[in-house]
């Protein structure tokens, strides 16, 4: 309820030891917890049609506008009119609907049969090991009662359950997957599956200023950049990632203008609105302490002597050791806290930092692209565990590379030699790179992120004595080019990331 209007009675919520569950309206216009199961009037309400600016200075109809662009690693289903992305990587139920969220669009759910043929015929075509698949329904207001993300009863949408019904067995705790064969079942909203995401092309609003599909990124013309503050609490790593999900980053201070700049929007913000502790004076920025080198750090490496850097208390307290990340004060100091706090945050996107690459059409001059392998590569040399190294390639809408035969092979073991690795701070000399596969416990088999075995993606070339590593279930390549089975977890090392040329355009229409 942090984006609607949220004001309680006194002493509300309180949920009366777990018997209230749902919510009523009172006479004064405040908010009221109350058991489910009580008979009260009930008002129902219907939007309008929704008009849009789609890359137009006048709001028209989406049906209307000329051109519709949304991201690049969406794809555009023309007969519902809908931009989808699958995410391959399980997730539990409630990080999907996040993930989806940041991206700017919500967790698909299908509204009707038709949806059903037209999803799982894209996903068959492109992700055909998807089993099973978290959708935008669970119980999570109350028990047995199945709601769309969107706020819609499941009788209004697909309703078509494996069982002919919903187990109901986990009470507040169930969530949705459909199946391939376009069958829905509740499980434990726990559990990991893959997701979908969906943009509707009528709810588009392109930013012309800042070049994104999000209005709620603000121009300033002093400097240069765009900037959105989100009244969402994250903690500090969760920050970095929503930015990067909205291709923006976590905000860096250049100047002391740039600081009252962020100050006053973040004064101006109608934080009264959020639930929880909104009156909180700090925001999270691009700062943390580098244990490697003693020092404190923008998310780009850049010491931050280099940047505005006027402390609260002249200098950073210290009191969180390597635990430490910046927040901007209403003051417009900075403040060093525990990087797990949860704050607002502000994003920034540099109005003038889109570089695009001709050869592999996409925002990004360091993608390289070959000709024999019709492909765009990227060597990073941030270090990342794996699972940050698949989250990584997928904001910048490529994927964790994956080697499909011995050219490839080599032309990765050549990016990989010839980077510079000895100029990254902290162990620059791990052997491995992390790319595009792990172990699938449901097949017991090693396979890409796209779902094909390695003999069907066509590399499959391990190193000696490999695989050999209990717990070691995601994939990496030696320098020599030879495959190693790594923790997906407490190994940090360097990645590539590879788009197919041509991909991009699937979200990109005329009409």
């Amino acid at each position: 309820m942090s984006d609607v209007y949220g004001k309680w009675g006194t002493g509300e919520p309180n949920n009366a030891g777990g018997q209230e569950e749902c919510v009523v309206l009172r006479a004064d216009g405040t908010y009221n917890d109350d058991n489910c199961s009580h008979v009260f009037p009930y008002i129902c309400k219907e939007h309008e049609p929704q008009l849009d600016v789609v890359n137009s200075d006048i709001s028209v109809p989406a049906s209307k506008s000329k051109e519709i662009f949304f991201r690049n690693d969406y794809k555009y289903l023309r007969h519902k009119d809908s931009f989808y992305k699958a995410h391959p990587v399980p997730m539990q139920w409630e990080s999907a609907r996040r993930k989806c969220i940041m991206e700017g669009a919500s967790l698909f759910y299908p509204e009707d049969e038709d949806e059903v043929h037209e999803v799982t015929r894209y996903l068959n075509q492109t992700q055909p090991w998807f089993q099973y698949m978290f959708v935008g329904i669970s119980t999570r207001l109350a028990s047995g009662l199945y709601m769309t993300v969107d706020g819609e009863t499941i009788r209004n949408v697909f309703n078509e359950w494996y069982r002919k019904v919903p187990s109901g067995a986990n009470g507040r705790n169930s969530c949705v997957t459909l199946s391939r064969e376009g069958f829905l079942n509740d499980i434990k909203c726990s559990e990991e599956r893959p997701f979908v995401c969906k943009k509707k092309a009528a709810s588009i609003e392109w930013s012309k200023d800042c070049d994104v599909p999000y209005k709620d990124y603000i121009y300033n013309a002093d400097t240069g950049s765009c900037y959105k503050f989100h009244l969402q609490r994250l903690n500090w790593r969760e920050a970095v990632e929503a930015c990067d999900d909205e291709q923006a980053k976590l905000a860096i201070i250049n100047t002391v203008e740039e600081a009252n700049y962020l100050v006053n929007i973040s004064n101006n913000t109608p934080k009264d609105m959020v639930r929880g502790w909104y009156l909180c004076p700090y925001v999270h920025l691009g700062y943390n302490y580098d244990a490697t080198e003693n020092d404190w750090r923008t998310i780009t490496g850049e010491p931050i002597r280099n940047v505005f850097n006027k402390w609260y208390r002249k200098v950073p307290s210290g009191a969180n050791g390597r635990n430490s990340c910046v927040t901007l004060s209403r003051e417009g100091f900075l403040n060093d806290i525990k990087c797990s706090e949860e704050r607002p945050f502000v994003c920034k996107k540099k109005a003038a930092s889109i570089e695009w690459s001709k050869d592999c059409d996409v925002p990004y001059k360091d993608y390289i692209y070959n000709a024999d392998t019709g492909s765009c590569y990227k060597f990073h040399l941030q270090r990342l565990n794996w699972r940050e190294a698949v989250e990584a390639c997928d904001d910048e809408q490529a994927k964790l590379a994956i080697i499909n035969n011995m050219e490839e092979a080599n032309y990765l073991v050549n990016i990989s030699n010839n980077t510079p690795k000895d100029m990254v701070r902290g162990w620059y000399l791990c052997p491995y790179v992390h790319l595009g596969y792990n172990y699938d416990v449901t097949e017991n088999d090693w396979r890409t992120i796209t779902g094909e075995s390695l003999q069907k993606a066509g590399y499959s070339v391990w190193d000696d004595y490999q695989v050999d590593g209990e717990g070691e279930r995601c994939g990496a390549m030696l320098y020599n080019g030879r495959l190693n089975d790594v923790n997906c977890e407490n190994l940090k090392c360097f990645f590539a990331c590879e788009i197919e040329k041509g991909r991009n355009m699937t979200a990109y229409i005329r009409r």
